[in-house]
């Protein structure tokens, strides 16, 4: 790693109006949203003979720090008893759901497990962009061409026309109101009524969305590449930045002072700048200490080789070579422990971009000793087992 050049720098950055990446299901709190709203959507030919509508809107108030609303929509005929416990008990299998980690919440797929089942009716379903939108739904006279491609908010319209039962994420960060939703169903059957149940379930963050974090994470990596940090360096000192930022909410640091809030995020940013450079110092002192242990080997001052080799790994743990040298000094010298510890090096190194060179280097110092001084006892295994790990 380079020499650290960072000089402490104030970034000012603001919060965004932010679109939300994908997340773990269980990465939330989930909490409901209201009861289970159940209503009648009269036929077409009903409505037309002037009695109720085929038309309803609901506006749905969102909890506050909710990334995502789970709708669920069953659909049936009007003489169906659609049970008021739906919204409970959708919640409860959501809490007990053993989500594999990997699986995304956004595209639904691991709430296919959650989806009501078809009962073979239908009804439109429509998510406004806006109030006014929301408003004129349900207006007389009023056609549906005015209002229902306006999905400036969506990349894609959010419509489903003559769908089934089904469920749908809502990413709130693309709604244009983020304090409520707004919703719309529409029967178009010509002659049979439908009655619609919905619930909603709401996924709660820290506020601290994926996509917030992303741009927060490119302001502050590009300005430390900028300022002559390495990918290495810039990406430790980002990551630490973004974890004690998200100590507090969103709505926390929201609600500071904008003095407060410069103060929070300079701290973070200068403690976290301050802890690389400690590491950074840490690391050269560690190579330093390292080089001393390798020029006492070759003077066959085996004592102070493991005096400053240990003193190396203690600064730095990562460093392959010199718990190679480690390994060395204890083959020549006889100690039982030779083998494990080069065992242990190997695997340390697996992962590492070096591996190759690390382990040739290591092989090539036991034969150079043995060409110089003889057999070492033990040796052959440990010539074995590294030439077995060095790429043909």
């Amino acid at each position: 790693m380079t020499k650290f050049k960072l000089q402490i720098i104030a970034i000012i950055l603001s919060f965004y109006s932010i679109e939300t990446f994908s997340q773990n299901l269980n990465d939330f709190d989930k909490q409901l949203i209201g009861n289970t709203e159940i209503f009648e959507l009269s036929s077409v030919l009903t409505k037309t003979l002037g009695s109720k509508s085929n038309r309803n809107k609901i506006a749905i108030k969102i909890p506050e720090m909710t990334e995502y609303i789970l709708i669920q929509v069953e659909v049936d005929n009007e003489n169906v008893k659609i049970d008021r416990k739906n919204n409970q008990e959708l919640l409860d299998n959501l809490k007990k759901s053993n989500t594999d980690a990997n699986t995304k919440l956004v595209g639904g797929l691991a709430i296919l497990a959650f989806r009501p089942p078809s009962t073979g009716h239908k009804c439109d379903f429509f998510v406004f962009p806006d109030r006014q939108n929301f408003n004129e739904f349900t207006k007389s006279g009023v056609a549906l061409a005015n209002y229902s491609d306006n999905w400036k908010a969506y990349n894609e319209p959010l419509k489903k026309y003559q769908t089934e039962s089904f469920n749908i994420i809502i990413e709130v960060s693309k709604l244009s109101d983020k304090n409520y939703l707004y919703l719309g169903f529409r029967n178009n059957a010509q002659n049979q009524s439908i009655k619609v149940a919905l619930d909603a379930i709401a996924f709660i963050g820290n506020g601290w969305d994926i996509e917030l974090k992303n741009n927060l994470y490119k302001d502050y990596y590009d300005n430390f590449i900028k300022s002559g940090l390495t990918k290495e360096e810039a990406t430790k000192v980002t990551d630490c930045i973004l974890a004690r930022l998200q100590q507090k909410t969103r709505t926390e640091i929201n609600n500071m002072p904008d003095y407060l809030k410069k103060e929070f995020f300079n701290t973070a940013t200068s403690d976290c700048i301050n802890e690389l450079k400690t590491q950074v110092d840490n690391e050269d002192k560690a190579k330093d200490y390292g080089s001393l242990g390798w020029k006492a080997y070759e003077k066959k001052d085996f004592e102070n080789c493991l005096k400053y080799s240990k003193q190396a790994i203690e600064l730095d743990n990562s460093l392959i070579w010199v718990h190679f040298n480690i390994a060395l000094v204890y083959l020549v010298t006889g100690k039982p422990e030779a083998t494990d510890k080069y065992i242990n090096t190997i695997q340390m190194s697996k992962y590492n971009t070096k591996n190759q060179f690390y382990l040739k280097s290591a092989l090539k110092d036991i034969e150079d000793y043995e060409k110089k001084y003889g057999v070492l006892k033990n040796a052959s295994d440990i010539k074995y087992l590294l030439k077995s790990k060095i790429e043909k």
